[in-house]
């Protein structure tokens, strides 16, 4: 770039990195980390931009965009953004793909996806870069060089928005400047001479007529002159006998009877509308309004009988009988008050607000509640399903434990319920770390039953969410499964049970048989350790179940919590990232069926257990 001659050249940091959606789950370790490495690099790309300033001579600009950004991440009301830590893309990835959900109102995201800003943001960021690289002015005029037509203006010069020269005023546009305009009220598109005067405004002999219609141009001083500056005893253009002077019907035809006036019958024109008198059929026709062949103008005529003159009359085709017609002379299906191309006969809202969009009935956005839940849909953020919370419905899921699994089968009888508060059909899945266990898609409230077989560990974490149109919500529950026993130590203990019984065979045949039941002090006390022990695991499966039954309710309480600060200021979100990828899942069988009004079977008690 320097070898072709550039001279000034920009740098841009590195934003803080760590404040970025990909990095919202990471620990405040890595946060940290990730931030000194982005300051590592800016550190060195400053140093890089200071050498090549002093070694090469040309300019350097190192924009510290992170500045920028910081500036946007903590005071992004300035600039209509409300959420700066989610992205508006709903993505696995860094990315959005084509059919990933994106939020309605993505311009007051500070994030597009989990990396890259959105263009509110990049245009933020782009005032923050002229803010600090400044805008060049040549000559100094306050019209930066970019938008300057005329940049080389001398200093004082009266300019326009366009950098250049404002002419002097010509009030009259006669091409003579008002300062040097002996006329400065010329009429427009008239010829002047080099005092700006037309000749309508010219009176070479001073009788009174204007150049421009005196057909006696030379009139002595003093002589009385007609209307064209000829004395009476000047012109008589019809030669019948009476000056012009005094001939109302200056151009009548050879031989014919004249009046006093020296007109003609049929020269005759009372209302001076162009029209004789015997073939005007509106004689009163006000002076200079034009006519049609019978003599009548516009102020005189009512084409469509609305009731308003042709002059004026706006609407000149209303049809026949129509009601309501304004001054204007325009009926309610040739008006649109408000100006949204909806006329008032059918306009639904006829206040609109100038240049809002507006649908067939000619309402818009803030004029019309498409769901019907009380909240204008400008502002409801799901403005085509009923809800209570910012425009949209609440939803809520439930995980419960229908049957424990056993040792033989290992299946788990899971039930997922369900709900919306406008009963709107929602998407809804179980999954094991990534891998969907079951799912349903156009569901509506109600409870849904899972079998889920696991011959691989003692204990799993479900994840349960369901969605619509934007909104989610999810919960969490662990299931636990009987303990896995070592296949060798199964072995051992039925190779220990086999001698033992052949032992006590052997002694009860060698011994005398009694036919009483005997039990030796060693026996009574294993049979209480093992009562024992029964207590103890059932105890302990009773205080898992009610810490995670503890866990679920703290999550779904302050997941409440956070849609409700969330969605206080700003629309509907998209679903978090999903989760990182787990290890390989267990065999699983699924069964989804709908259930309305089934009955749960009872857990064992302890007292069954211990029986």
């Amino acid at each position: 770039m320097i070898a072709t001659g550039g001279q000034e050249i920009i740098f841009f940091e590195l934003p803080p990195l760590e404040k970025t959606p990909g990095e919202r789950d990471s620990s405040e370790e890595d946060q940290q980390e990730l931030g000194q490495r982005v300051e590592d690099f800016n550190s060195g790309l400053r140093t890089m931009a200071a050498g090549l300033n002093s070694t090469y001579g040309v300019a350097t600009h190192v924009i510290p965009i992170w500045i920028g950004f910081e500036m946007l991440y903590y005071s992004g009301e300035h600039f209509g953004i409300t959420n700066v830590t989610h992205p508006a893309c709903d993505h696995d990835g860094a990315t959005c793909d084509n059919n990933d959900p994106i939020a309605p109102n993505v311009e007051e995201y500070i994030f597009f996806d989990n990396l890259h800003p959105t263009e509110t943001t990049y245009r933020a960021v782009s005032l923050f870069v002229h803010q600090i690289v400044g805008i060049p002015d040549y000559d100094g005029d306050g019209v930066t060089d970019q938008m300057d037509a005329c940049p080389y203006t001398l200093p004082g010069t009266l300019i326009g928005s366009d950098g250049c020269e404002i002419p002097p005023p010509d009030t009259d546009e006669d091409g003579v400047i008002d300062d040097e305009d002996a006329c400065p009220d010329t009429d427009t598109g008239l010829s002047v001479d080099v005092n700006g005067c037309a000749t309508n405004q010219i009176d070479s002999d001073q009788d009174g007529v204007m150049d421009d219609v005196d057909q006696c141009p030379d009139t002595l001083p003093g002589w009385e002159v007609n209307i064209v500056g000829c004395s009476s005893w000047e012109i008589d253009g019809d030669s019948d006998g009476i000056v012009d002077a005094e001939d109302d019907c200056p151009d009548t035809e050879q031989g014919d009877d004249i009046d006093g006036d020296g007109c003609a019958d049929n020269q005759l024109d009372t209302d001076d509308d162009g029209v004789t008198d015997d073939l005007d059929a509106c004689p009163q026709t006000p002076r200079e309004e034009l006519v049609n062949v019978l003599g009548c103008s516009e102020s005189q005529l009512d084409n469509d009988d609305d009731g308003v003159f042709n002059n004026a009359d706006l609407c000149p085709n209303t049809p026949y009988g129509e009601p309501d017609v304004n001054e204007n002379g325009c009926g309610p299906t040739e008006r649109d008050s408000d100006g949204d191309g909806v006329n008032d006969d059918v306009d639904v809202c006829p206040d609109t607000e100038w240049l809002a969009e507006v649908d067939a009935n000619g309402c818009a956005a803030n004029q019309r509640d498409t769901d019907g839940d009380g909240r204008k849909d400008s502002v409801d953020g799901c403005p085509m399903v009923w809800g209570s919370l910012n425009g949209c419905p609440v939803l809520s899921i439930e995980l419960s434990l229908v049957e424990v699994p056993d040792s033989e089968s290992r299946t788990a009888n899971i039930s997922v319920s369900i709900t919306c508060e406008s009963d709107c059909p929602m998407t809804w899945k179980l999954q094991e770390g990534d891998d969907v266990i079951s799912e349903g898609q156009s569901e509506y409230n109600g409870t849904y039953f899972v079998h889920y077989t696991n011959t691989v560990d003692e204990s799993k974490e479900l994840d349960a969410r369901v969605s619509i149109d934007g909104m989610w919500k999810d919960t969490v529950m662990t299931v636990y499964f009987p303990p896995i026993e070592d296949p060798e130590e199964q072995v051992d203990n039925r190779t220990d049970s086999g001698n033992q019984d052949a032992n006590d065979d052997s002694s009860d045949t060698a011994g005398d048989q009694d036919t009483g039941f005997e039990m030796d002090t060693g026996s009574i006390a294993m049979i209480a350790m093992l009562l024992l022990f029964n207590v103890g695991v059932v105890a302990a499966i009773m205080a898992v179940r009610s810490k995670s039954k503890q866990q679920s309710d703290g999550r779904e309480r302050a997941m409440a919590a956070f849609e409700r600060d969330l969605f206080a200021d700003s629309g509907p979100v998209a679903s978090l990232p999903a989760m990182s990828e787990a290890p390989p899942p267990p065999v699983v069988e699924t069964e989804t069926v709908q259930q309305e009004n089934d009955t749960v079977s009872d857990l064992p008690n302890i007292g069954d257990l211990l029986d």
